[in-house]
């Protein structure tokens, strides 16, 4: 899996979680509601302004963290 789809499932896991349709978080992020399902596809590259929109919408934010196992010591 690569990155694009596993953020997409993130967000789709997201979305479902807070009891949304993707209709209504395009309605929250003023994006396309064929984008939102293009995002959770990944089949859609999104950059960081409407990642931020939607992880905002879903109460959530955009942020760096380690790769499992590569922890710095």
């Amino acid at each position: 899996m690569n990155d694009r789809e596993r953020i997409g499932l993130q967000i789709a896991m997201l979305r479902k979680d807070k009891g949304l349709s993707q209709r209504d978080l395009a309605g929250l992020t003023g994006l396309n509601y064929t984008n939102i399902w293009k995002i959770e596809k990944g089949k859609y590259s999104v950059g960081h302004d409407i990642l931020s929109k939607i992880c905002k919408a879903l109460g959530k934010r955009v942020d760096i963290v380690d790769i499992q196992g590569n922890e710095d010591k």
